[in-house]
């Protein structure tokens, strides 16, 4: 998983589209109305809070107070399925999957010998 983060380590690292997770015990609960526990960069480059699957429910930006700083947050990984994650190795990019909190990264020449193999189908 992704490592924890000040408030402003987060607001710099976080790109257009990625969403960012409050630590659990600063989340503002939802009896105040939306839960704020995620925020989302826009295009405009705004920070704003979210749900936890991107929707802006509300144009609400995160409002820095003195407070605020000291948050712990993480970026949230962009997950992508098996074939993008093989054609990235493609490219020359690098890969991971997470299993169990767990982060197993692959360069593209650990599976150089996969993409040039001779494959069979076995059960024909």
């Amino acid at each position: 998983m992704t490592k924890w983060l000040t408030t402003g380590e987060m607001i710099d690292q976080l790109k257009v589209g990625e969403i960012a997770e409050l630590e659990e015990g600063k989340r503002i609960p939802k009896k105040y109305g939306l839960s704020y526990s995620h925020v989302r960069k826009t295009k405009e480059g705004d920070v704003k809070w979210c749900k936890k699957d991107g929707s802006l429910p509300s144009s609400s930006p995160i409002e820095i107070y003195g407070h605020v700083i000291t948050w712990k947050w993480r970026i949230l990984p962009n997950y992508i399925n098996f074939n993008e994650a093989m054609e990235a190795l493609k490219q020359g990019r690098r890969a991971a999957f997470i299993k169990d909190k767990y982060q197993y990264t692959f360069r593209p020449e650990s599976f150089e010998y996969m993409f040039n193999a001779n494959w069979v189908i076995l059960d024909d």
